[in-house]
């Protein structure tokens, strides 16, 4: 597991500082400070910064750490097979999104997700499956003046 860690943390600060210091300056325009008072740039130099901050303390703590190096297994029984089956719901969103836009293919998604997880009560899936979506629309469309995809059937 130190191992492990040790490599994660490793890896986690190499990509954040090869973002810091080549990809935000040279493939992020910077026109100044839109709207928010805010460059281009703030948001991926904020997490490439955390990502680093993150990686080293991985790196730093599995260091310190005494414990023992064990045998850890990613999945129980049964989990590989929810595992997949959640990424293939997770690509058959992404056709459905180009087939039938961000709402619909959101509710789809929501409530088959939530099913795949263990949610079981019908009155919760419906509410969160159906709100959720239309939030996350109101708020990029109306608020943000954002375009989400309407897909094929709709435009």
């Amino acid at each position: 597991m130190r191992k492990i860690d040790i490599a994660l943390g490793v890896v986690g600060a190499a990509f954040s500082l090869a973002g810091l210091v080549y990809v935000v300056p040279h493939w992020i325009v910077s026109l100044g400070y839109i709207g928010i008072g805010m460059s281009p740039s703030f948001f991926p130099n904020f997490t490439l910064t955390l990502t680093l901050g993150l990686s080293v303390l991985l790196v730093v703590s599995s260091l310190a750490g005494r414990e023992k190096s064990e045998h850890v297994r990613i999945f129980n029984q049964g989990e590989g097979v929810r595992f997949i089956l959640s990424l293939a719901l997770f690509l058959g969103s992404l056709l459905w999104l180009y087939l039938l836009g961000f709402i619909i293919t959101g509710i789809l998604f929501t409530a088959a997700a939530m099913v795949l997880l263990g949610a079981r009560r019908p009155v919760p899936i419906a509410l969160i499956s159906l709100l959720a979506p239309l939030i996350l629309w109101s708020v990029f469309s109306l608020l943000l003046n954002m375009t989400l995809p309407q897909g094929l059937l709709f435009s």
